[in-house]
């Protein structure tokens, strides 16, 4: 998904810039790598994670700085839309174990309303893609509405009022 977010950031293939995707894609980790570790070869995806895994310091630091864009593009999204439940897919996927922590701890630091959604990662990235699309299309023409968010508003509304 590209949406900018910083517009002094790096160039986007879309042709904007600083889009959320050159943040926290895969490609911003070899990134942050490379301009951690300049003279070694470029590594792929994999590699990355698999140095990282192996507690290479440069490799769990771009892997760290693409995990945290990634939960500060998950917390706008959930600003936005507000879902239950997301699903993730990709590289990152592999190294969740590792990395979850840091995404979920991210999107929830300056989360304005909770509950914070469920992460729930994902290898079946096609999949991913259309159940995520359906259950937008379902929560808007069905009418739904979290309850626990209601009843969080009703609280919220209910203490200024005291105040």
């Amino acid at each position: 998904m590209t949406f900018p977010i910083d517009p002094a950031g790096p160039l986007c293939g879309c042709g904007q810039r600083g889009c959320w995707e050159v943040f926290a894609s895969s490609r911003a980790a070899i990134r942050y790598f490379c301009e951690l570790e300049p003279d070694r070869p470029e590594p792929d995806i994999q590699e990355l994670l698999n140095l990282a895994e192996e507690g290479d310091a440069h490799a769990l630091e771009a892997i760290t700085r693409q995990a945290r864009h990634l939960g500060a593009g998950l917390r706008l999204i959930t600003a936005t839309l507000s879902p239950e439940l997301i699903l993730l897919a990709g590289d990152i996927a592999s190294s969740w174990a590792r990395f979850g922590g840091i995404i979920e701890e991210e999107m929830k630091r300056t989360l304005l309303a909770p509950p914070a959604p469920r992460l729930v990662i994902t290898n079946e990235s096609e999949l991913a893609r259309l159940r995520g699309a359906a259950a937008i299309v379902l929560q808007r023409h069905s009418g739904y509405r979290r309850s626990t968010h209601s009843v969080t508003r009703k609280k919220h509304v209910s203490r200024r009022e005291k105040l």
